[in-house]
C-alpha cells in the first residue's frame, strides 16, 4: 500500500459535476473528508442546466462559512459529462490549483474516498 499523499501546502479543488443534483449536492458536500476541512481546499460546483434546483441550493452553500471555500457556476446550455469537464479543469488551471478530484453531484463517487490513500498496483 502506498503511504498517503501529503496534501501540505497544496491547494486542491474539489470538483462537482452536477446535473438535477438538487436532492443530494447537501449529502455530497457533508461527506467530504473532515481532513480537507481548510482554506487551502475550494470546491467547485458547475450545474449543467440543471431543470430542478440545484443552482439555487449551490448558492446556499455557497453563502455559508465554513473551512473551504464553496464557488457555484451554471452553464447557461447543457454541455454534457466532457464539456463539464473541460470547464473544471479549466478553472483549476486558471486559479492555480495544484490538485483536482472530480465527483459526481448526485453521489455516484464518493466523496470520502478523496483524502484515501491509493493502493499501488501488483508488480509484475
Amino acid at each position: 500500500m502506498s503511504e498517503p499523499f501529503n496534501l501540505a501546502q497544496k491547494r486542491v479543488l474539489i470538483f462537482i459535476v452536477a446535473y438535477n443534483a438538487e436532492k443530494t449536492i447537501g449529502s455530497v458536500l457533508s461527506r467530504i473528508p473532515q481532513s480537507l476541512h481548510n482554506p487551502a481546499v475550494e470546491v467547485l460546483i458547475i450545474d449543467d442546466s440543471s431543470k430542478d434546483s440545484t443552482f439555487a441550493t449551490g448558492l446556499e452553500h455557497e453563502k455559508r462559512e465554513g473551512d473551504f471555500r464553496v464557488t457555484v457556476l451554471r452553464n447557461p446550455e447543457n454541455q454534457r459529462y466532457g464539456g463539464n469537464q473541460k470547464l473544471g479543469y479549466r478553472y483549476a488551471i486558471e486559479n492555480g490549483f495544484d490538485i483536482v478530484a472530480l465527483v459526481h453531484g448526485d453521489g455516484q463517487y464518493a466523496p470520502g474516498e478523496i483524502a484515501r490513500p491509493s493502493r499501488s498496483a501488483p508488480k509484475g
